[in-house]
């Protein structure tokens, strides 16, 4: 699917594992962390500088995850990297990637697209279901539809907005530096 989108614009991080929670580290912690360095030296950031963004090489940062807690728990560490060490960026720069959790073939055989549980649940109870797919990450889809969504990259971003609110769930969740 990554193939179709221009690769002189568009890069691959892949983050394996949870990744430092920077709230609660210290500064020798961050700097040598080995994912979190990389990660900023990708990006061409500085640290020293959480200013400065005038040898970044991205317009943003897109987050693509399986639905599942534990990558949820990661894509929380991402943003609150972000949201501690270069406040500024993360208000416009992260992105989701969203795909959806379930399909179901109705009973008109059209193929119906859920991406929270919540919704799934709603419409099952006033529906039929002729077939259904619990989708657990990319992986999971079909070519066809893998390649629908990086076609259409743009229509499955969600920008991710940072307020007053957003800080004090990220202090809760994470600590404070």
């Amino acid at each position: 699917g990554f193939g179709v989108l221009n690769h002189d614009y568009y890069g691959i991080f892949s983050l394996t594992g949870k990744i430092l929670n920077v709230s609660k580290a210290t500064n020798e912690q961050i700097e040598h962390n080995i994912v979190i360095s990389q990660l900023i030296q990708t990006l061409g950031l500085n640290p020293n500088e959480p200013e400065n963004y005038n040898n970044l090489r991205y317009g943003k940062i897109v987050c693509m995850k399986d639905a599942d807690v534990d990558e949820s728990a990661i894509m929380g560490l991402l943003i609150n990297l972000f949201s501690v060490m270069f406040p500024t960026l993360a208000k416009t720069f992260l992105y989701e990637f969203i795909t959806p959790q379930v399909q179901v073939i109705n009973d008109k055989n059209e193929k119906i697209e859920f991406y929270n549980q919540v919704e799934f649940a709603e419409w099952k109870e006033k529906n039929k279901i002729k077939s259904i797919k619990f989708i657990k990450g990319l992986a999971s889809n079909s070519s066809e539809d893998t390649l629908k969504y990086f076609k259409n990259f743009n229509d499955y971003l969600i920008p991710l907005h940072f307020d007053e609110r957003s800080k004090f769930y990220l202090k809760m969740a994470y600590g404070e530096k």
